[in-house]
């Protein structure tokens, strides 16, 4: 078990916490305002800062900070559009290619998230997954 003293957040709840920097993203962009890139940017880098001090990272978090960080410097440094413009599409495409490789290498990224909600003991039981 873990020897955490703090109440973690179930992960469902946490599933919406770390979908809020995209949401936000969407909506604020959506109305054409760069803010939309910002403040979801700061957002993510405050959840894997948060991750730092116990050094278990959620791929999800790690990967709009990413995004945030390059979509910040592309809008701000570089004055593109197509963060703002294109948000829908470039956010669903970087959320499903995150999704796609974390099924490659077989460590599904709603799998952490699961863990919040079960006891380590079951954390290492082998998972039979059959595609039938």
């Amino acid at each position: 078990m873990s020897n955490d003293k703090t109440k973690k957040i179930p992960g469902m709840l946490y599933i919406l916490v770390s979908f809020a920097p995209w949401i936000i993203y969407w909506v604020v962009c959506g109305m054409g305002n760069k803010l939309g890139i910002v403040v979801p940017f700061a957002i993510s880098l405050l959840l894997v800062v948060l991750q730092i001090r116990k050094k278990i990272f959620n791929t999800m978090d790690l990967t709009s900070a990413l995004y945030f960080c390059i979509a910040t410097v592309g809008a701000f440094i570089f004055n593109l559009n197509i963060f703002v413009g294109r948000s829908g599409f470039l956010g669903y495409s970087v959320l499903f290619l995150m999704a796609l490789s974390s099924l490659i290498i077989k460590q599904p990224f709603t799998l952490q998230v699961s863990k919040r909600d079960y006891p380590e003991i079951y954390w290492k039981e082998k998972i039979v997954l059959s595609y039938q």
